[in-house]
């Protein structure tokens, strides 16, 4: 979502320009990073359960 918002924010700054797209682009990125920090943050990265797989 990050990625497909900044392709239409660059597509919305061509020539001729389009600002709709911008915006777009604009709400999708910013939408695709809050879900990335809402979600990121209950990601546990810690070691514990990599060696309860090595079992």
């Amino acid at each position: 979502m990050i990625i497909g918002g900044l392709y239409f924010m660059y597509l919305g700054l061509k020539i001729p320009p389009n600002p709709i797209a911008f915006f777009v682009g604009l709400i999708a990125a910013v939408f695709g990073l809050i879900l990335l920090i809402f979600f990121g943050s209950k990601i546990d990265l810690s070691r514990g359960q990599l060696q309860n797989l090595k079992r």
